[in-house]
């Protein structure tokens, strides 16, 4: 997923005014050809679970797909019942 910060909006609050930005996705399914690809736009505040919404609809999905989120080295998914330390619990 290709990620670049796109433009910076106004969000009001309680003090004033906050500068939030907008970062634009490109997101690309790996190993397609011809390539599947959306390009979404969201709020640099969004949480990793609105996000996996927002994939999700862009897609056209319904929440059937294998995914992770890799933040740094960090890694995010929802766990494979495959997966050992699934099996251990």
């Amino acid at each position: 997923m290709a990620i670049k910060e796109d433009r910076r909006i106004l969000n009001s609050r309680a003090k004033g005014f906050q500068v939030v930005p907008i970062y634009q996705l490109k997101v690309t399914l790996d190993g397609i050809k011809p390539p599947i690809w959306r390009r979404i736009q969201v709020r640099g505040d969004v949480s990793l679970f609105t996000l996996h919404k927002i994939i999700q609809a862009a897609m056209g999905w319904e929440d059937y797909h294998l995914h992770q989120f890799m933040v740094g080295e960090d890694y995010y998914a929802n766990p494979s019942p495959e997966d050992p330390a699934h099996l251990s619990r």
